[in-house]
């Protein structure tokens, strides 16, 4: 199988008309793959400046695949000569097709998963990267450098590599006790940039690494972090069009890096990061005010469009500021849950991502809604159990103790939010006019969605309590009666969507007589 071979089989697949030439072509590389000549022919391919692209960029999924899965085939003898040839022609492709630089950096992270931290020197892998790095002119290197900092921490946990789960646990941890060493080679990427597209780069390997370190290897703290140079890139990188999507990453994992990720209870040296994230988010507001008029005015619905803001947000740049609004608010939901004032600004935010038109963004905020209804339930207070049905309630409490009047006086203080919500979510679960040239899994949607609403009408339900929230949910109906009595025709999509919604909420109906449900029937 030489190179001859394989550059003829990948001239039949990608250029060959006949279908049957092609699919013999596919199953003969597919062979070819799992051979050990793979290894030596997909080297010797990149090597050879006169290769054609679709060979290049075959080889090196080729080389990322054998040591992703055939690393044994290899005696140990051949580990330097073949990371010093992935690290040799990495370089040379610094400036070629990024898919190929991209293969080569994910075959030297598998190789760094398979290579124990030891034989790689002082400071493992990342170090050793770093140090031959550092001999390579700058242009070629920084392009290289960022490729393995941004997959060096995705692929940590990979089980594309064909290692024991125990090796692949003690390689993450090793990686991550490298944060700090990591931060160092992005702070240097970052002062070496050019432009936004290196930044962006720099950004997304930042996510990766606080992500792996799960804030548990962090060298900075919290006044570090606030004023590095990574983070402030990030949050400037939320008015750049170019960075935004990388920065939205990058902010969310600085976000988590704040709190416990498993019981999100905050870690008050990071405080004074704490107080630099969250304005900045806030400070989105008014362009998803923006975004959110501009998409109901398309489609139809009520809502003045100012159209001399300075904003023009697309559907993802929506989607990623309601991604940082929950964020904020579900990592920092004992502190929301607080009820004072301070905290109003995030459950504003929510409260918008809720009522934005598009349903795929408007359920970001769903579990938001979720937590803190939970934070703010009342003790005994029945809960629905798996068949539907409740669960018997608590023997009459004692008298209230000062921890209860404090739970009192914060349900008092979100009511107005989840009355709104509850406003809100009735309107979402109409059928709307075209519902019924809608195809079959459109209906499977939109009942998926209503099963959604109808939870959150629950969690709302039982921090606003039943009587306010049935009242909410018949106005509408109250409304078409009165339209019905006036001459006006029944609009069964009113009615239906009203009863659907008192059906959501029944179990939270107290025992005995309800003057409401009453006069519904």
């Amino acid at each position: 199988m030489s190179q001859p071979q394989l550059l003829s089989a990948l001239s039949a697949l990608y250029h060959h008309e006949d279908p049957k030439v092609k699919d013999e072509a596919d199953r003969w590389l597919e062979a070819w793959q799992q051979s050990v000549e793979a290894w030596s022919v997909s080297d010797s391919v990149l090597h050879d400046n006169a290769s054609p692209m679709e060979a290049q960029y075959f080889c090196a999924q080729t080389l990322r695949t054998k040591v992703q899965r055939d690393f044994e085939e290899l005696p140990e003898s051949a580990m330097d000569s073949l990371r010093q040839s992935l690290l040799t022609l990495l370089i040379k492709h610094s400036t070629g097709a990024p898919p190929v630089r991209t293969q080569l950096c994910l075959a030297l992270a598998a190789m760094s998963v398979h290579v124990p931290s030891p034989l790689w020197g002082a400071g493992g892998a990342l170090a050793w990267f770093g140090g031959e790095m550092s001999s390579v002119a700058p242009a070629a290197a920084l392009p290289c450098l960022l490729e393995l900092l941004t997959v060096l921490p995705q692929e940590a946990n990979s089980p594309k590599v064909a290692v024991r789960p125990e090796r692949r646990r003690q390689h993450a941890a090793e990686l991550a006790a490298s944060t700090g060493l990591a931060l160092e080679m992005l702070t240097s990427c970052l002062g070496a940039a050019t432009g936004d597209r290196t930044k962006e780069q720099a950004l997304e390997a930042f996510g990766s690494w606080l992500k792996l370190s799960g804030g548990k290897h962090l060298p900075l703290d919290g006044p570090s972090l606030a004023a590095h140079p990574l983070t402030t890139t990030a949050l400037a990188g939320l008015l750049s069009a170019d960075m935004f999507h990388a920065s939205v990453d990058a902010v969310c994992e600085l976000i988590w890096v704040t709190v416990d990720p498993d019981t999100a209870i905050i870690n008050d040296a990071m405080m004074p990061l704490i107080q630099v994230l969250v304005p900045s988010v806030m400070r989105l507001r008014p362009r998803f005010a923006v975004a959110a008029r501009r998409l109901a005015a398309d489609g139809g619905a009520d809502g003045a469009v100012d159209t001399t803001d300075d904003f023009d947000d697309d559907e993802d740049t929506s989607k990623g500021m309601a991604r940082l609004f929950a964020e904020v608010g579900e990592a920092y939901i004992y502190l929301v849950a607080s009820g004072t004032p301070e905290v109003l600004p995030p459950v504003e935010a929510m409260l918008e991502v809720a009522t934005y038109p598009d349903f795929s963004i408007a359920s970001i905020s769903f579990l938001f809604w979720a937590k803190l209804a939970k934070q703010l339930r009342a003790r005994g207070q029945p809960r629905r159990g798996a068949d539907g049905s409740k669960f018997s309630a608590a023997p009459p409490p004692p008298p209230p103790d000062a921890a209860e009047l404090e739970r009192q006086r914060r349900v008092e203080f979100f009511k107005p939010a989840f009355e709104k919500l509850v406003v809100q979510t009735r309107g979402r679960l109409r059928y709307p006019v075209s519902w019924a040239t809608w195809s079959r899994e459109e209906h499977m949607d939109f009942r998926r969605q209503r099963a959604d609403l109808a939870d959150m009408l629950e969690d709302a339900a039982g921090v606003v309590g039943f009587g306010r929230t049935l009242a909410l949910l018949l106005e509408p109906l109250h409304r078409l009666s009165a339209d019905v009595a006036a001459g006006q025709p029944f609009d069964w999509r009113a009615a239906e969507a009203a009863l659907f919604c008192v059906r959501s909420v029944a179990y939270h109906a107290p025992h005995g007589p309800e003057q409401q449900l009453l006069g519904l029937l």
